[in-house]
């Protein structure tokens, strides 16, 4: 699993949406898409070839215009899709769970140049 999988798989879902890996064009409304610190290595106990499992962290970044309820209602949205899912594929991967970090899209305020901004949070629980 790796952030093009995750982002191919957002896209089949908000087609008309642009995403970004780790880079946003701030010219326009768009998702960034970036890794942030995981949970570990996660080797079980029998060593490399016992581990089945694997996760990866994101934080999804949502950067809309000047309507902040514009941006919250894309946020949630996201947020939406991925609350609650499990046994899904993801372009390809076998995903066991999505687990998001906090109750609800948090509020970045604006940017430079007062375009609102929301972060998701997520880590996916994936087969190896």
């Amino acid at each position: 699993m790796n952030t093009d999988n995750f982002k191919t798989y957002l896209k089949s879902n908000f087609p008309d949406d642009k995403f970004y890996n780790a880079f946003i064009n701030k010219s326009e409304k768009c998702i960034g898409l970036y890794l942030k610190q995981g949970l570990g290595s996660g080797i079980s106990l029998g060593g490399k070839s016992c581990t089945t499992i694997g996760s990866i962290s994101f934080s999804i970044l949502i950067h809309w215009d000047d309507d902040a309820s514009a941006c919250e209602s894309k946020a949630n949205l996201i947020y939406d899709s991925l609350f609650g899912q499990y046994n899904l594929v993801m372009d390809g991967i076998n995903v066991i769970s999505v687990e998001l970090e906090d109750g609800h899209p948090i509020s970045m305020e604006r940017d430079s140049g007062n375009n609102c901004e929301s972060v998701i949070r997520v880590i996916i629980y994936y087969e190896k």
